[in-house]
């Protein structure tokens, strides 16, 4: 039970970002993107009170909402820049099979120095081979582009 607990939420996480993906490639090419945005925003925020409700053993919406802090706007403000850049990324052109894989490789790459300097984390030998192979894969897969 203890390891479906562990590698369940990141099967959730891959399947959310293909259904994410799919749904970002297919967002209607005539909308206004910040429209489109502006209702499955709506529809997000009503799925998220529905399954506060379902789950928490606490049913104290307002009470919950007072422990809000400003990490919960940010990350408003970054959810909405992935939306917003995924839209204008397929919008562009960008094969649904590479946007996802170059920006993943570059946020991996990135977080790599986030978690050395803001949070102390530590890296092995292991894992410096595998930011050269993500970084060669990136090389490889964006070659024809750049």
């Amino acid at each position: 039970m203890k390891r479906f607990l562990y590698y369940f939420p990141v099967a959730f996480i891959v399947l959310s970002n293909i259904l994410y993906d799919i749904s970002a490639k297919s967002f209607p090419e005539g909308i206004n993107a910040q429209a489109g945005m502006a209702f499955y925003y709506t529809a997000a925020a009503l799925i998220s009170v529905i399954l506060f409700f379902l789950t928490s053993e606490n049913k104290n919406f307002l009470k919950e909402l007072k422990k809000i802090n400003k990490a919960t706007f940010s990350l408003a403000l970054g959810c909405t820049g992935l939306d917003f850049g995924y839209v204008l990324a397929f919008r562009a052109g960008w094969e649904i099979s590479f946007a996802s894989l170059v920006c993943n490789i570059l946020i991996a790459v990135s977080l790599i120095f986030v978690g050395l300097g803001f949070y102390h984390e530590i890296i092995n030998k292991k894992h410096v081979a595998g930011i050269l192979l993500c970084l060669i894969g990136f090389v490889l897969i964006t070659h024809d582009y750049f």
